[in-house]
């Protein structure tokens, strides 16, 4: 499965998630879609989804928001970072329940550990449910790594179930790549009546 970065546009301003695209990349995908991005939100700190998370704030001039504990999981080492890697830092800090106005895009912040104890959730626009690794159709994110904790996961899955069946979900790994058709892409609904993570709370 791909690693999953997403770029989400509307009135020529994109929202970026997660940080798996080099700025080369997003930058040509921004400037062939006449697009202006300035944030970037990170659903944890684990390495595949963060690894571009420097190149991304030094070209491009991207504002990082994530978990409050998102720091801690790059001091201690707990986010698989190699040496190759630079250590970097959350910006902004964003807590369960919160609603932001983020460059017109308004995003709801759910915190979901399990996967990893900074692990949030986005609801952008009432529309579209960025899971990173907590949901990963037709499964969930593996709970054997630093932070990991299964409890914890099944109790982010009851947070989950109280949101509307039908938002369209876009996890931290896909089969795909490219422009999306939200029209093929999971429901909340569906993960709830066949991801085993839901068979658990």
């Amino acid at each position: 499965m791909y690693q999953a970065g997403y770029v989400v546009a509307k009135e020529g301003k994109a929202l970026c998630i997660d940080a798996a695209f080099a700025p080369t990349q997003l930058k040509a995908l921004l400037e062939s879609e006449g697009l202006v991005a300035s944030s970037l939100l990170l659903t944890h700190a684990h390495f595949d989804h963060s690894v571009q998370v420097v190149p991304l704030q030094k070209e491009l001039g991207l504002r990082v928001y994530g978990s409050e504990h998102a720091n801690m999981m790059v001091t201690s080492g707990a986010w698989m970072g190699f040496r190759r890697m630079q250590p970097w830092q959350i910006e902004d800090t964003l807590h369960h329940g919160e609603e932001l106005e983020i460059d017109g895009f308004h995003v709801r912040v759910l915190a979901t550990p399990g996967h990893t104890v900074d692990s949030l959730c986005f609801v952008v626009d009432d529309r579209l449910l960025f899971t990173g690794d907590t949901i990963l159709p037709p499964t969930h994110g593996r709970t054997d790594l630093p932070t990991g904790d299964f409890a914890a996961l099944v109790e982010s899955a009851r947070r989950l179930t109280t949101l509307p069946d039908s938002l369209a979900v876009l996890a931290g790994h896909a089969d795909t790549f490219g422009l999306l058709d939200l029209a093929s892409l999971p429901t909340l609904g569906s993960q709830k009546r066949r991801n085993d993570l839901f068979y658990y709370r």
